[in-house]
């Protein structure tokens, strides 16, 4: 039976992302000069965040790692891909790296139990919002990422999964909103995927900059709302006198309702998670939810 018809582990394909393959033996240290995590840590049993940034310190994208025997597997945004593989290969110089779009796999995502038609591929669990806040987007428990065959037949909706990954303040950096967040105005190094131990990488300096000063203007946050808003990043988010507030980051629609992660001032932002905000994108009405973290990193890991 295909993995679509399940009524208990929808599997729906991730358009949004497209999956490339880093092999030769400078793999590592090569993504290691570009990325923002520590690749030398990366694993075959983990999926692992990270951002690549330009030197300006905005991230073009939002990378999904994890390790084989003689490759990096790396998700992409599918949006731009054309334009970040051409760039990321004008890095490889001299270095033994060869970068190559993995036609015969592709990502999809996972939402409930994993099904028994996914055994034997690499599956990946992925961490979940609040409970409070999967009921009110009607999601069941257990979010994960599988790497499957390109010519599995799932369902094309995505929708409730990037509704999942919002909830779960989990930020995917797409299409329009490439270029335009540092790593930690969307939250990236909340959610593991900035190292501050490394070695130097592409747009490290305006990183570690930020996180040295101890402060950022800008945060995400969780918004709730009506299905079918299911707005693009980059749409405007107003507050409740009409004023302009922020902008989406990624978004998804679950059932009767959406998920959003907007970017907003981290002042607004700290209060949302304190007490409900109303907001409005795109002439829906959005309320705020707490995330699954708070923003203070070191409390966190204390």
């Amino acid at each position: 039976m295909p993995v679509s018809n399940s009524t208990t582990a929808p599997v729906c394909a991730l358009p949004q992302t497209l999956l490339i393959r880093i092999s030769g033996e400078d793999r590592v240290k090569f993504l290691q000069g570009q990325l923002t995590n520590d690749i030398t840590r990366l694993k075959p049993a983990a999926l692992m965040t990270a951002g690549w940034c330009t030197p300006q310190g905005r991230l073009l994208m939002t990378p999904r790692l994890f390790a084989e025997d003689d490759a990096v597997g790396m998700l992409i945004d599918a949006v731009n891909a054309e334009r970040l593989i051409k760039r990321l290969r004008m890095y490889v110089l001299h270095s033994k790296v060869a970068i190559e779009v993995d036609d015969s796999r592709r990502a999809v995502g996972i939402l409930g139990p994993v099904p028994e038609a996914l055994e034997g591929v690499p599956v990946f669990a992925l961490s979940e919002g609040r409970e409070e806040v999967r009921a009110l987007l009607a999601l069941p428990q257990g979010r994960a990422i599988a790497i499957v065959p390109a010519d599995m037949p799932v369902s094309a909706d995505d929708r409730a999964f990037r509704a999942a990954s919002a909830a779960a303040g989990e930020v995917w950096i797409s299409g329009a909103a490439s270029e335009a967040f540092v790593p930690q105005a969307v939250n990236l190094e909340l959610t593991g995927g900035v190292s501050f131990t490394k070695g130097c990488y592409t747009g490290q300096e305006v990183v570690s900059r930020v996180e040295h000063i101890g402060r950022v203007s800008r945060r995400a946050a969780l918004a709730v709302g009506e299905a079918p808003c299911d707005p693009a990043p980059m749409t405007e988010v107003l507050d409740d006198r009409g004023n302009p507030a922020g902008v989406v980051i990624c978004a998804g629609a679950a059932g009767s309702k959406a998920a959003a992660l907007v970017q907003l001032s981290a002042e607004t932002a700290l209060q949302a998670g304190k007490a409900p905000l109303s907001l409005s994108i795109a002439g829906v009405r959005f309320e705020t939810r707490p995330l699954p973290y708070g923003y203070d990193r070191s409390a966190q890991a204390a």
